[in-house]
């Protein structure tokens, strides 16, 4: 899935404007990644954890890998940082 596809397909489960809101950008922003066909730069060098939001938001229908082609080390552990919390807040429940 290119990056552009799977970025659609989030803002079809998920909504731009609040796609953008969680992201913490404008809807433009999302737009131009969508132009380019890629995440910004800072996703590739760990700055933002863009598409592991992206992945939590849509309950993994849309991946990490599906936005960035590959898995960075950085943003591996992040995601699993963020699995482990939430499966942390679930067995509370």
């Amino acid at each position: 899935m290119s990056t552009k596809t799977a970025l659609a397909k989030a803002s079809k489960i998920i909504g731009l404007k609040k796609l953008a809101v969680n992201l913490g950008v404008t809807h433009q922003a999302i737009g131009y990644w969508k132009k380019l066909n890629m995440m910004p730069d800072t996703e590739y060098c760990c700055k933002t954890n863009h598409s592991v939001k992206i992945e939590t938001l849509t309950n993994g229908a849309v991946k990490v890998e599906d936005l960035l082609g590959h898995i960075p080390t950085c943003v591996a552990m992040e995601r699993d940082r963020i699995a482990e919390k939430a499966n942390k807040i679930k067995s509370e429940d």
